[in-house]
């Protein structure tokens, strides 16, 4: 997500950007890299990730809180940025919500990194993981764009642009195996399921080649979609 965070989201000195369901801070780190002067603060209903998130970015203020019921008064801030996690929240009152912070002519700003299977050996390993959903409203099932067809919607912000970047990063057959297993659906699989799991996508792995320092080229898409809270009265 590093190319999206580089934008600086259009900050000018002086703008409150607000980083929503931010986790242990990667995304919020990034932002206030990049946006030198602007205040940055976050929200994260988790304690265990709130604790991580302080150690990872000391310098942003983060507070506990729902995306349906954020602890900021009205018309706060000038920006939202949701990395990662809109879609387990995506519904009409997390709107109505964002709309009330937001300061008229805001800008919220929603982010996904994804794994890109359109390679095959991603779309094998995909494969492999994705069926242990369970049924959780997961991005690529598209459940996230349901409230913005809402009339709500329609009368509360612009109509959602959107755009995508492609990229590559190096890592290891072990860290993608890490990586799978990071997934919370995944975390919570008794040992024996894991360990099965984890013999399947080795078996994908040991398929692709590497380079000398023995890491994989690991495909990804960034889609980055965004809309602006209408002017009363517009």
């Amino acid at each position: 997500m590093h190319k999206v965070a580089q934008q600086g989201f259009g900050a000018q000195p002086g703008s409150q950007i607000l980083d929503i369901g931010a986790g242990t801070g990667k995304f919020t780190r990034l932002i206030a890299a990049k946006c030198g002067t602007v205040n940055v603060q976050a929200v994260e209903p988790v304690q265990q990730m709130r604790e991580v998130f302080q150690q990872v970015v000391p310098g942003v203020k983060i507070q506990e809180g729902h995306a349906d019921n954020l602890p900021l008064p009205d018309s706060a801030v000038d920006c939202i940025t949701c990395a990662q996690a809109f879609h387990w929240f995506a519904n009409v009152d997390t709107l109505r919500e964002f709309r009330r912070v937001l300061k008229p002519g805001g800008h919220l700003f929603l982010i996904w990194n994804l794994e890109d299977g359109r390679t095959p050996w991603v779309h094998a390993l995909r494969t492999l993981y994705e069926q242990h959903e369970q049924g959780s409203p997961q991005f690529r099932l598209g459940l996230w764009r349901q409230p913005w067809a809402s009339a709500e919607a329609r009368a509360w912000f612009e109509p959602l642009q959107e755009c995508s970047y492609e990229w590559v990063f190096g890592l290891t057959k072990a860290q993608a195996w890490q990586r799978v297993l990071s997934k919370s659906y995944i975390s919570c699989l008794d040992t024996a399921a894991q360990a099965e799991l984890q013999q399947q996508c080795e078996a994908v792995l040991n398929d692709v080649s590497t380079g000398p320092d023995g890491t994989m080229q690991y495909p990804h898409t960034t889609l980055l979609t965004w809309t602006i809270r209408k002017q009363p009265g517009l």
